[in-house]
C-alpha cells in the first residue's frame, strides 16, 4: 500500500515537474522574444515603423539666380507655398477633411488650383454644362471615359441611357454615388469639392505623385493645416519657386528665359535626370548656363498617418 502511494506521488511529482518546466520554458521564450524585439532588434522595428509612417518624395532643386557685374538681380526665384495631397495616403475621412480645407482656404482668401481638368462647368444662366473638350459633338471618347468613371464601368459597357447623361445628371451622380459627398451650402462650393475629389481620383493611376490642391497659399493657411495634422493625413505644404526677371524686357535678349520642359527637350536630356515637371533654360544665359543654373533635387518625407 505504501509502495503504491509512493509510486503515485512519484508520478505526480514528475508531472508537476514537467508542467513547471514547460511553463517556465514558455515564459523564457516569451521573455526572449520581447528582449529581442525591444532591445536587440529595436532599431530595425523603428525603421520599419518609420517606413510605414512616411512616404519619401523628390523635391525640385532651386534654380540658380543670375546677377550682373554689380550684383543687381537679372533672374530670381520667388517663393510660394503649394498644398498637395498624396493619393496613396488613403485618408479615412477625406470628404470631411476637404470640407474643412475649403473653409480654411475661404477664410484666408486662398482658393483651389487644380491641374486636372474637371469635365463639368456651371454658371447661373445655363446651369451645368460639359466643357467644350468633353462635348459629345467634339470629343465623344473623352466624355464617355468620364461617364464610365462616374458609373464605375468601362466605356464599352455604358448603356445608351448612361451615354445620354446630361451634365447636371452626371454631376449629381458623381456627388451622390461616386464620391458620396456631403451637401454644401452653395453650388459653387459643391463644385469645388467635386473638383478636388475628381483630381485625387484621377491621381490613382500614379498614386505616389502628389496631386496639387492649391498654390500660392498664405502662411496662415499653412499654419491652420499644420495645427490639425491629424485631420489632414496625406496633405503636405511644399515651398516652390517662380522665375522672375526684375529688369523685364531690358535684358531679355541676353538673359533669355526658362520655362517648363517640353517633350522634345525631355528626350534630348533623357540621360541627365530631367522629368516632365522640370524647368529648363530656353534662350540666352538661361540656356547657355543650364548645367550650372539647374537646381539639385532633394527629398522630403511626407507623414502618412496622424499619430
Amino acid at each position: 500500500m505504501n509502495k503504491e502511494r509512493k509510486r503515485r506521488r512519484g508520478r505526480k511529482s514528475k508531472r508537476i515537474t514537467v508542467i513547471t518546466v514547460f511553463i517556465f520554458g514558455i515564459f523564457a521564450f516569451m521573455w526572449a522574444s520581447v528582449y529581442r524585439i525591444q532591445i536587440l532588434d529595436a532599431d530595425l522595428y523603428r525603421e520599419l515603423a518609420a517606413e510605414n509612417t512616411y512616404e519619401e518624395q523628390t523635391t525640385s532643386g532651386i534654380r540658380g539666380c543670375i546677377y550682373d557685374r554689380y550684383g543687381r538681380p537679372l533672374a530670381i526665384n520667388t517663393e510660394s507655398l503649394s498644398l498637395y495631397y498624396l493619393p496613396d495616403a488613403n485618408h479615412p475621412d477625406l470628404n470631411e477633411a476637404l470640407v474643412y480645407l475649403l473653409d480654411i482656404l475661404e477664410t484666408n482668401g486662398d482658393s483651389i488650383s487644380l491641374e486636372q481638368t474637371f469635365p463639368i462647368g456651371y454658371d447661373e444662366k445655363t446651369g451645368f454644362y460639359y466643357l467644350p473638350e468633353y462635348d459629345v459633338g467634339s470629343n465623344e471618347v473623352a466624355l464617355y471615359n468620364f461617364l464610365a468613371e462616374i458609373y464605375n464601368t468601362s466605356r464599352d459597357a455604358l448603356t445608351y441611357e448612361q451615354k445620354m447623361t446630361t451634365a447636371e445628371e452626371a454631376f449629381n451622380q458623381l456627388v451622390q454615388n461616386t464620391f458620396e459627398l456631403p451637401q454644401m451650402d452653395s453650388v459653387e462650393k459643391q463644385l469645388e469639392l467635386a473638383q478636388i475629389r475628381y483630381a485625387i481620383f484621377c491621381g490613382r493611376f500614379n498614386p505616389t505623385v502628389p496631386v496639387l490642391i492649391a498654390d500660392n497659399i498664405s502662411e496662415t493657411t499653412q499654419a491652420a493645416i499644420m495645427e490639425r495634422r491629424s485631420d489632414f493625413n496625406g496633405f503636405t505644404v511644399q515651398t516652390e519657386y517662380t522665375r522672375e526677371y526684375p529688369e523685364g524686357e531690358l535684358f531679355a535678349h541676353i538673359v533669355g528665359y526658362a520655362g517648363h520642359i517640353n517633350q522634345t527637350e525631355l528626350e534630348e536630356h533623357a540621360d541627365q535626370g530631367y522629368d516632365a515637371n522640370d524647368t529648363i533654360g530656353k534662350t540666352g544665359v538661361e540656356l547657355y548656363y543650364e548645367e550650372q543654373l539647374r537646381g539639385v533635387d532633394g527629398t522630403v518625407q511626407i507623414e502618412l498617418d496622424g499619430d
